[in-house]
């Protein structure tokens, strides 16, 4: 499962090596080269003189920056395993896909850089050569074949640079890491959705559910999960990953529309600081016991696996902020209802 970061990165106490091609580096000045804040590294593409206008064609630029690149970028990495300077990350753009290869070589995290958007192309959403005259792209209104990339819209105009940004998804469902290029502006109306709904309802009536981006539950705990929110006398907002839809009920969210909202993603750490929130449904990963311990939260412990079992045992039977839950031995398989806001588990914390 890829993770992946919303917004940005903030490195702290990390040292950054670029690593840019020799035909850059050449032409790069010398004080760019010795900057403190990053440290400069050259590999061959292959053409280091003249770069790709002394390539016979595009294709056989790439192909050879392909060979050539993966193998000095190799003796990179590991003349610096040798060094003071070792490396723990390579992050990687869609010229050079295969520095996640290099990156398990060494056993280092691989973090993809996405700075084009072919992904609806790669999955096969937006199909070629494009012919509707009307295009449907998930979270934008509908646009006209010339509102599409130039190389998606002219396709064959050049083939090879096309298959270059199509290779580069190419492992990215075995990358650590995945990184794109945004800010919180861009996604807020997202975000917006979920405030404006909780801003609407009473203080401590809500329950959020979200149990993150690694962890896929079973269609039947899927199904259970919504049977008890719909008859439970909670409002709740659950967040569903788009990889996660299929295992619920197509009318569940209709179903549930007056107490509940469900939606693909949310900022976590401002719907739990909202009044609104009584208690939190979570696995227990460890990011996500912070966020909610920090705030008050008490929490309706699942955990499924890793670490999440001995979060939750904290949770529960050191630090009193929650309730594990339990599954009864009917054969109903009603979850058992617990007051976890009451006697003397929370104090003054959050209750629901």
């Amino acid at each position: 499962m890829v993770k992946r970061i919303k917004v940005g990165i903030v490195v702290k106490g990390c040292e950054l090596l670029g690593v840019v091609r020799e035909v850059v580096g050449n032409n790069m000045e010398a004080s760019l080269l010795s900057s403190s804040s990053i440290s400069l590294q050259t590999i061959s593409n292959g053409y280091d003189e003249g770069g790709i206008d002394h390539a016979e064609s595009i294709k056989s630029y790439l192909d050879r920056f392909w060979k050539v690149g993966l193998q000095t970028l190799d003796n990179l990495v590991e003349k610096l395993s040798s060094s003071d300077c070792l490396v723990d990350c390579i992050i990687y753009d869609a010229f050079m896909p295969w520095g996640f290869d290099v990156a398990k070589k060494f056993g280092l995290v691989g973090a993809a850089f996405f700075t084009h958007i072919h992904y609806h192309v790669h999955r096969g959403l937006i199909k070629l050569p494009v012919t509707e005259t009307q295009i449907l792209v998930p979270g934008l209104p509908p646009p006209e074949p010339q509102d599409l990339p130039s190389f998606i819209y002219h396709t064959g105009t050049y083939p090879d640079f096309f298959d270059m940004l199509l290779d580069q998804f190419s492992n990215i469902d075995r990358a650590d890491w995945v990184f794109c290029n945004s800010f919180y502006m861009l996604k807020r109306e997202k975000n917006d959705v979920c405030m404006n709904w909780l801003n609407d309802r009473p203080k401590g009536s809500v329950v959020p559910v979200s149990f993150g981006s690694l962890v896929d539950l079973k269609a039947e705990q899927m199904e259970e999960l919504a049977w008890g929110l719909k008859t439970s006398d909670c409002y709740f907002l659950r967040v569903v990953r788009a990889s996660e839809e299929s295992k619920l009920s197509k009318d569940f969210a209709e179903e549930s529309s007056a107490k509940g909202l469900v939606v693909r993603w949310c900022s976590q750490l401002e719907v739990l600081a909202h009044e609104a929130v009584g208690c939190f449904v979570t696995l227990c990963g460890w990011n996500s016991s912070l966020e909610a311990l920090s705030l008050g939260v008490l929490m309706v412990a699942m955990p499924q696996r890793t670490d999440q079992s001995t979060n939750a045992k904290y949770i529960t039977d050191v630090w009193n902020m929650g309730v594990k839950a339990a599954v009864d031995a009917g054969n109903n398989r009603e979850l058992h209802r617990r007051n976890i806001g009451g006697g003397e588990r929370g104090g003054d914390q959050k209750k629901c």
